[in-house]
């Protein structure tokens, strides 16, 4: 299995997990942030149709984030930003970044 196979289930798991928490509890902060890095993981390894929901799902991860909380998310985005070629993440790290102040 390649590392980008690997990481796109990883990253497909991680989003499976964090929709179950957010289906029984829907501003489970957390759970929120999961599935924002999940599905901006899974837009870098090939599931472009993810782009909307990645920056969606960043909105509604720093809905009611402090600015250190925001600013510790910015960090996992600009993690996952260093694989981002592309530059298929700048919106959702737009919206964290912002949060962040």
């Amino acid at each position: 299995m390649s590392d980008v196979e690997a990481a796109r289930q990883a990253f497909a798991a991680a989003l499976t997990q964090a929709g179950a928490i957010l289906d029984h509890t829907p501003r489970h902060r957390f759970a929120r942030e999961a599935r924002a890095l999940a599905l901006c993981g899974s837009e870098i390894c090939g599931h472009t149709d993810h782009a909307e929901a990645a920056a969606e799902a960043m909105r509604a991860a720093v809905l009611d984030a402090t600015p250190m909380i925001a600013g510790r998310l910015l960090r996992l985005v600009d993690a996952l930003c260093e694989m981002d070629h592309a530059h298929i993440l700048s919106e959702p790290r737009r919206i964290v970044a912002h949060a962040a102040g």
